[in-house]
């Protein structure tokens, strides 16, 4: 089912429904776990723009810049608490890998301490939780944002580690493991 179609009524099913899975199929973790790292090191190294729009690390930079000028207070509030859980829990799931990589504690610290940036920025910097959103119509003062420029700059370079790190650990898998 698309995320977009949740909730909403057809006409073969005109109430709501939920798809349950019937069955376990057997995946290959490895696969899984590197498919994982291509792409995030592709998506993360490319320096695309789409108007207004950017992602990877060029997302860093662009946030960086919309900072010192004017910027949405709601649009800042509400991207933080994405980020902000978006890499806690991307942390959480790269230190369940089971790889066999002398960079994973690498990638693993890395991973970590972004999701420590972006928690500091929500919860002590703009005095945000997450319950419920409450928080994003609140104004954000000249000095908040400087200091979430100052503690992107850090997650960028945390970041760029962690993409250097996720790149080594795809190369040490052995070719035969690999998909």
């Amino acid at each position: 089912m698309l995320y977009s179609n949740l909730g909403n009524c057809y006409d073969q099913y005109p109430i709501l429904f939920c798809q349950i899975p019937k069955q376990f199929l057997p995946r290959d973790l490895l696969a899984i776990y590197l498919d994982s790292l291509r792409y995030y090191t592709l998506h993360m190294r490319k320096k695309e723009t789409f108007g207004d729009y950017s992602y990877g690390l060029e997302a860093y930079r662009r946030w960086k810049v919309a900072l010192n000028g004017s910027f949405e207070h709601f649009g800042l509030r509400y991207l933080d608490g994405v980020y902000a859980e978006k890499k806690l829990h991307a942390a959480e799931y790269i230190a369940c890998m089971l790889l066999g990589s002398k960079h994973m504690p690498e990638l693993i610290q890395a991973s970590q301490q972004i999701a420590k940036v972006f928690l500091t920025i929500h919860h002590e910097i703009l005095e945000q939780d997450f319950n419920g959103w409450n928080h994003l119509h609140k104004p954000v003062s000249d000095a908040q944002a400087k200091r979430v420029q100052e503690l992107l700059d850090q997650a960028e370079a945390l970041e760029e580690c962690a993409v250097a790190a996720a790149e080594q650990v795809i190369q040490d898998i052995p070719c035969a493991e690999r998909v």
